[in-house]
């Protein structure tokens, strides 16, 4: 079937049709840029258009005459301005319950607000919505004026594209809170809980959004799978399963985020250095740990942690506030033990450890040169 729109008395709703299809294929095209950093806004801006744009064509049809997409004039004033999105969607679906209408409501509520904030990425509740919109208008421009854009869009390009896990777009992970300021985390945060919201009250209608889902595939070439399973003999029916997991979500932490979490988790009472971190980091043997450490191998590529090595550090710190000293000290009895003593030295701990013991030693022997520490 032909995209464009085939010729009718309205020569207003035919260019109305026509620039929405065109504003629909530009958003997909952008969302689907995962280098174009303003791509999530750029997109909800050229969605909430092409949804306008349509919608005001239903007007056109639903009254038969152009004048439908405009305000009600007044006498003896000029002519007023076309009607915007919340109120076309609502003088066509008038129900405040209709999913289709809560959806469209959503998204451009996203884009008057987001225009404010820099958003990098968006949580995937959020996602969600974004998704179902994108399915919705396919299915309302074939329903309601038979056109089909097959030709033109592909189905993966109904698809939004991520250029990280979906799990990892929670507004909890570091992931995605790294690309956001407060006010954007602020916003989202209350968005996203009115969303949850809705979603119970419209039982989860599929129109409102898009639930993300997982499934498994046999593939011939183990090389091409997301996650291998060893099949056992007997009654042993699985012998081994291996997941490739994602590492901005099994290690969210660079090192300042590491410091950061540290820091909030004790209560603004730790605070560590990153000469902190590395002498922990010698003196354990913490990079050839995976459950602690991860490193993609490129150069100059950060070094990521994991939830389970900042507990492990929280611990220890919480048991002994000299740590760093007299542990890494310790167990820096092997070859990597001067480069540990050479990070200590600039460590805060250390220095802190240090002063403590020189007050309590060389009180009141004013004057006396202190000995370095060894």
């Amino acid at each position: 079937m032909s995209t464009l729109v085939s010729a009718s008395p309205s020569d207003l709703r035919t260019r109305l049709l026509d620039s929405s299809i065109d504003a629909y294929i530009l958003a997909l095209e952008t969302v689907n840029h995962i280098s174009v950093r303003y791509r999530f806004q750029s997109f909800i801006y050229l969605l909430c258009n092409a949804w306008e744009l349509m919608l005001k064509a239903q007007l056109i049809d639903k009254a038969g005459t152009d004048d439908a997409v405009y305000y009600a004039s007044k006498l003896g004033k000029p002519k007023p301005r076309t009607k915007g999105l919340k109120d076309c969607i609502e003088e066509l679906r008038p129900k405040q319950n209709n999913p289709l209408r809560r959806n469209i409501e959503r998204v451009a509520e996203l884009r008057d607000q987001t225009v404010h904030f820099v958003i990098g990425e968006l949580p995937k509740s959020i996602l969600s919505l974004l998704q179902a919109s994108i399915l919705n208008y396919h299915q309302e421009l074939q329903t309601t004026f038979g056109i089909s854009l097959q030709e033109r869009v592909p189905l993966g390009m109904m698809t939004i594209v991520y250029d990280i896990s979906p799990d990892s777009f929670d507004l909890d992970a570091i992931a995605l809170r790294r690309g956001l300021d407060d006010a954007a985390i602020d916003y989202l945060s209350e968005f996203q809980t009115n969303l949850y919201k809705e979603i119970d009250e419209l039982s989860q209608s599929p129109a409102f959004t898009i639930t993300f889902e997982y499934k498994l595939a046999y593939v011939k070439n183990p090389a091409k799978a997301d996650a291998t399973i060893g099949i056992g003999d007997g009654e042993k029916e699985i012998l081994e399963v291996i997941v490739a997991k994602p590492s901005g979500k099994s290690h969210p932490y660079r090192m300042v985020d590491l410091q950061r979490e540290i820091y909030r988790r004790t209560g603004d009472r730790v605070w560590l250095t990153q000469y902190d971190i590395s002498a922990i980091n010698y003196a354990y043997n913490i990079t050839k740990k995976d459950e602690f450490h991860h490193h993609t191998g490129i150069q100059g590529a950060p070094r990521q942690y994991s939830e389970k090595y900042a507990e492990w550090i929280i611990e220890r710190v919480a048991n002994d506030p000299n740590f760093v000293r007299t542990y890494a000290v310790e167990r820096g009895s092997g070859p990597n033990s001067r480069l540990i003593r050479a990070q200590l030295r600039k460590s805060y701990l250390y220095r802190r450890h240090v002063k403590s013991t020189r007050t309590s030693t060389f009180q009141g022997r004013v004057g006396q040169k202190e000995p370095d520490p060894k």
